[in-house]
């Protein structure tokens, strides 16, 4: 958006959103937890979905030649 002030100044406002797709991560790890005299082994499964959002605003005050 501009909004002029006068003949030769004007503000100019701007506003931008950017999102990217989602992605999925996987990640397999063997572990091995040992408690209270107890011990556990096996493989720990994650999946992680991550997305990226962006924002931004700007704003400005200009001159004409």
């Amino acid at each position: 958006m501009t909004y002029f002030l006068d003949r030769s100044w004007f503000l100019d406002f701007n506003y931008t959103y950017a999102r990217t797709g989602q992605f999925t991560d996987n990640y397999t790890r063997p572990f091995t937890s040992t408690s209270n005299g107890y011990t556990t082994t096996g493989t720990a499964y994650l999946t992680a979905a991550d997305r990226v959002t962006t924002q931004s605003v700007a704003v400005s005050i200009n001159t004409a030649f």
